[in-house]
């Protein structure tokens, strides 16, 4: 409850607007009250792909270099730091190459990374690149040779090339770059989705994906949000309506629902239950009950088999109805009623204020206008 306490100079106003003012505050106080369900609905019809590239690349000192690549087991675990206050990572970008099936998801892609010394001299360095499909696990892509860096020289970035063999299906992947001095074991800096945007949530396939392409479709997505007891624009229900045409109509599958917050990149996932694939709309209905702050999410669907957790086709980025959604869970979207109450200086009640307002009045009259 907030209270304002009034001086008694500024009674003569106060008093004036004194029955209007409560009528304003009960009106605010009827119109915040949900009352019925207000649903936005977001419709997208044609996917489309998300290449992230930069324009203006510098000259590259080190050769870029493609390699094949299939995931490898190593995971990211016990990291030890060394030589941090020497090093950093100044920048990251990376280039999508190719999309032979022209899905949006590619094969191909060159990664590049400006790593700087502190001192303007040169120091001898490498990096380890992980990849992570699930927002959980970094698993080891590819270790670099030995390179040379100088100083914050922008001219020396790394630059190499990756076609992915194997073991990539089809999906968004988050890479994160560790760099090492030679001669240390410890990492000496990181960059990672979290500092910049580039990458996060690739879109990536492997060759054998890119070969034999998927013969399921998510043709259409609507997203439609409602419940907002707080009235801020943020909801706590997202019902999800998708289209699939297949071609592999019987398979026994779940959709997949990511939502990622895009502000924290924190990921969480939800599954569905099972279903027989086939040709028609799907309709998911999500309550965001807890762990869910105020922010704007994307959302991901992807279509998994149930027996060989092959994924079959995944909806996006490419969707505008499934990217920056106003959410929040239950905990977040408290409805709460401001209540004021005025209170006067040395107290009394409204009709010996009134009087006081009526002795005053023939002092007004008596003013002399200012010339």
């Amino acid at each position: 409850m907030k209270k304002f306490s009034i001086s008694f100079l500024f009674i003569l106003v106060s008093i004036f607007s004194l029955s209007s003012k409560a009528m304003d505050l009960v009106y605010s106080s009827e119109k915040n009250k949900v009352t019925e369900k207000s649903v936005i609905e977001y419709e997208t019809v044609v996917s489309g792909s998300v290449l992230l590239d930069r324009s203006n690349m510098d000259s590259v000192k080190t050769e870029s270099t493609t390699k094949t690549t299939s995931k490898s087991p190593t995971l990211r675990t016990n990291v030890t730091k060394e030589n941090t206050s020497l090093f950093s990572i100044y920048d990251a970008w990376i280039s999508l190459d190719l999309d032979e099936d022209f899905d949006g998801y590619y094969s191909e892609l060159t990664i590049n990374f400006d790593a700087d010394y502190v001192y303007n001299d040169y120091a001898e360095v490498y990096a380890e690149i992980y990849i992570n499909s699930n927002g959980v696990d970094w698993e080891l892509l590819y270790s670099t040779d030995s390179f040379l860096i100088y100083g914050n020289d922008s001219s020396d970035f790394y630059s190499v090339s990756l076609s992915l063999n194997t073991d990539f299906p089809t999906g968004q992947y988050d890479l994160l770059i560790d760099l090492y001095e030679v001669g240390y074991s410890g990492v000496a800096a990181t960059i990672s989705p979290g500092e910049d945007v580039d990458l996060y949530m690739l879109p990536l396939e492997d060759k054998v994906h890119e070969i034999n392409p998927y013969d399921t479709d998510i043709t259409y997505v609507i997203s439609r949000l409602s419940q907002d007891n707080d009235m801020d624009g943020y909801y706590r229900n997202l019902e999800l309506e998708y289209e699939i045409n297949t071609f592999d109509a019987g398979r026994y599958v779940y959709a997949e629902i990511a939502i990622t917050d895009t502000t924290t990149l924190q990921r969480r996932i939800l599954t569905t239950d099972n279903f027989y694939l086939s040709n028609g709309r799907e309709i998911v209905n999500l309550y965001l009950e807890t762990g869910y702050p105020t922010s704007r999410y994307d959302v991901t669907i992807s279509l998994v088999d149930v027996y060989t957790d092959e994924l079959l086709e995944t909806a996006g980025s490419g969707f505008s109805s499934l990217n920056r959604l106003p959410l929040e869970s239950s905990d977040f979207d408290v409805y709460s009623e401001v209540e004021y109450e005025v209170v006067v200086s040395g107290g009394g009640s409204f009709g010996s204020v009134l009087i006081l307002l009526l002795l005053l009045i023939p002092a007004i009259g008596n003013r002399n206008p200012i010339k």
